[in-house]
């Protein structure tokens, strides 16, 4: 999102120029200083009254800060008094250590796979089109909306300093890269150091494929870390059902917390693939490890030949075209849950649609699944703080007692 600056106060009227030519330059007239407000990567904030740089201001009134948030995304910097007409980046641009993500970034204090400032949970105003991982010695920076060139060099030499400090073993081996999720084809870039095609990253002592330059997302998704780690410790001898496996994170914390047998299914192939290279890198035994690439809704007497379970974790995408809508299947999943669980076996329940709260899964289980008894929720990791409380991964434990 680039800045924005709008109007400017003057005795007879105010200026907003879009930057199609759209206002009326009002010559001859008393300039009168009023307060400034700035438009900021897409967040407001009380700057002061005046903006000096030279001979000319930018001057704005309070009123027209709800233009800001409505026209912010295409607005230019408005015009100023004086010669020239100012660059509002160098005026008004806040430092970046200053801002909401040097505050807020959790630095690494090791190697683990983590998220280090989750912007697209919209706490941190004005950075919501930002997040930043740590895949060390890798910084994956990814972008939802265009950044100016020199913010984002700002950025990188701010990590990297940062990183350099925290993790003065990897100084010399750093790496930055963007992903730009606001482009086609999500394509990343190097910004420094090296883009390899893949690296091995650890969490909680497991070994995971990241792939780069592949496909939109990585491999493993950090907002489960817990819940990694809840299927680790409570997988022991148990019998695992893996639906949405992706690229079978679960069951590699399954295998890991000791279950005896896990099943991983998922449409794509490819995923699946991934997700056997993931227990090929742990040593895990493979003959205790089952991948079924085929259609969960059309497949559930092939899912329950190899029942039943102990353990069933669903995580499915919120909406995938001509195959997945979750609003209308995941009580098709309920309804089989008698066929394929074990009495007094665990349910881990997901849910990662922002517009879809803990409520609904609440009424579908009520309704579906009403021998499924809620037994806990569990907590994202810390970093990821959201603005509006259920718009992020909803996690729920639930017990079949039939």
């Amino acid at each position: 999102m680039r800045q924005s600056t709008i109007g400017l106060a003057i005795s007879s009227g105010i200026f907003i120029d879009t930057g199609r030519r759209t206002g009326k330059t009002i010559n001859k007239c008393r300039y009168r200083p009023v307060s400034c407000i700035s438009y900021e990567y897409g967040a407001l904030a009380n700057t002061p009254a005046h903006l000096h740089r030279r001979d000319y201001s930018i001057l704005l009134i309070p009123p027209y800060q709800a233009l800001a948030g409505q026209f912010g995304n295409y607005l230019q910097p408005a015009c100023s008094y004086g010669r020239r007409r100012p660059s509002f980046a160098k005026l008004a641009r806040p430092k970046l250590q200053e801002s909401p993500v040097f505050q807020h970034i959790q630095w690494p204090v090791d190697d683990q796979a983590q998220r280090l400032f989750h912007g697209r949970g919209h706490a941190w105003p004005g950075f919501e089109h930002l997040n930043i991982d740590w895949y060390a010695p890798l910084v994956l920076i990814t972008l939802y909306a265009e950044v100016d060139e020199s913010w984002l060099s700002e950025l990188e030499q701010q990590l990297l300093a940062g990183l350099k400090r925290g993790r003065p073993d990897h100084a010399g081996q750093l790496s930055v890269v963007v992903q730009h999720r606001c482009r086609t084809g999500a394509p990343f870039t190097l910004l420094c150091g090296q883009l390899p095609e893949q690296l091995v990253i650890k969490e909680d002592g497991l070994s995971y494929w990241l792939h780069l330059n592949r496909s939109q997302n990585t491999g493993l998704f950090l907002d489960m870390a817990n819940g990694r780690r809840w299927v680790r410790a409570h997988s022991d001898g148990r019998r695992v059902l893996n639906l949405f496996a992706y690229t079978c994170g679960f069951s590699l914390a399954a295998l890991a917390g000791g279950a005896t047998k896990v099943v991983n299914v998922d449409m794509s192939r490819a995923a699946l693939s991934h997700g056997r290279e993931n227990h090929r890198l742990n040593d895990h035994d493979l003959s205790r490890v089952v991948f079924e690439g085929v259609d969960i809704f059309k497949s559930f007497g092939r899912l329950k030949k190899h029942g039943p379970y102990d353990l069933l974790i669903c995580d499915p995408p919120t909406y995938q075209k001509g195959s997945v809508d979750i609003r209308r299947d995941y009580a098709k999943l309920l309804r089989r849950l008698p066929e394929l669980m074990v009495a007094g076996g665990d349910c881990l329940l997901c849910l990662n649609a922002p517009d879809l709260g803990e409520d609904f899964l609440l009424a579908e289980v009520a309704q579906h699944a009403p021998h499924c008894v809620l037994v806990e929720r569990l907590a994202n990791p810390p970093v990821f703080i959201e603005a509006q409380a259920g718009r992020g991964l909803k996690v729920l434990h639930f017990r079949y007692q039939p």
